[in-house]
């Protein structure tokens, strides 16, 4: 079953799911990608927020541990996010496969569990 790259369009944005084979062609743009959180992985000193089961491919976002304490200062617990749908905004790279890098809470709205 082939899922969609775009599936929800906001009033000016495209919001992509995580899953998306397409997803490695919007790297370099400001996107906001939509997916359920498989797991999160604090790997040396970088939290990782994965989405598939392959993080050597499937979409991630990481935060560097300089910016880990504004996300715990605004309540976010990165662990407790396995399993819940979730919106992230910003600049996709290729690093592993298509990832954003979260520097900001603001970056990240959660939508509730799948």
């Amino acid at each position: 079953m082939a899922l969609p790259n775009a599936i929800v369009m906001g009033a000016c944005w495209p919001i992509l799911f995580a899953l998306s084979a397409t997803l490695k062609d919007d790297v370099g743009t400001f996107q906001i990608v939509s997916g359920t959180v498989s797991n999160v992985a604090p790997i040396k000193d970088r939290a990782h927020i994965n989405f598939g089961n392959d993080f050597r491919t499937d979409f991630t976002v990481s935060i560097d541990k300089r910016d880990l304490a504004r996300f715990n200062d605004a309540k976010i617990n990165l662990a407790a996010l396995k399993d819940q749908l979730i919106e992230v905004r910003g600049w996709l790279v290729s690093r592993n496969g298509p990832m954003i890098e979260a520097t900001h809470p603001e970056q990240i709205i959660l939508s509730g569990k799948r």
